[in-house]
């Protein structure tokens, strides 16, 4: 009779024993099914998050770029703009003809007769610095014919006009006669250009 009981405290110490070794088979399995299949998928996770992250910086540093270039290829055009509007001021060579034409085109839109032109080369100045490009003076001696209101228009066309010209002196000759309206007039005009 005494041996029923140790069976059925045997088999209550043997489940117990079972049901611990199953739990730490199971804290087993659990931690190798974690270390093997989900710590290797969460490093991969995080690398992927990791280069998403470098190539999402990537990007922006080259949309970053893309804006300086654009930014820098607009002061560039702009920077092109002045220039051509500079080399209209100031030609790159003398170019006589073109001052020629502006000097008759001026005189018939005012209304003058330009008589004579002539051109005297005057010597360029060397700048100090080494990055202002000097500056050349072709002075141009004219004889026009023509009204008061005339000189004055073509005076105000040379002020305005789109190349520098300096008007340096104005004489005018025949002013003393009664009833004469119309006047001859010398005027001596520096005309600028880069070297």
């Amino acid at each position: 009779m005494s041996s029923p009981p140790t069976t059925k405290i045997m088999r209550s110490s043997t489940k117990r024993i079972l049901v611990i070794l199953a739990s730490f088979g199971l804290l087993v399995g659990s931690m190798y099914t974690y270390l093997s299949l989900i710590v290797p998928t969460y490093l991969d996770i995080q690398k992927l998050r990791a280069e998403r992250l470098y190539e999402q910086d990537i990007l922006a540093s080259q949309k970053r770029a893309e804006q300086a270039v654009d930014k820098l290829l607009g002061e560039y055009e702009s920077l092109g703009k002045i220039q051509e509007a500079l080399s209209i001021l100031l030609p790159r060579d003398i170019d006589v003809t073109s001052i020629v034409n502006q000097l008759q085109g001026m005189a018939r839109n005012s209304q003058m007769t330009l008589q004579s032109v002539s051109f005297q080369y005057l010597p360029i100045k060397e700048s100090a610095d080494p990055f202002i490009q000097p500056i050349g003076v072709v002075r141009a001696t004219m004889n026009l014919f023509g009204t008061y209101q005339g000189i004055k228009s073509y005076i105000q066309a040379l002020e305005s006009n789109v190349r520098i010209m300096d008007l340096d002196s104005l004489k005018i000759d025949g002013g003393a006669r009664p009833n004469r309206e119309i006047f001859n007039y010398s005027l001596i005009v520096d005309i600028y250009y880069q070297q």
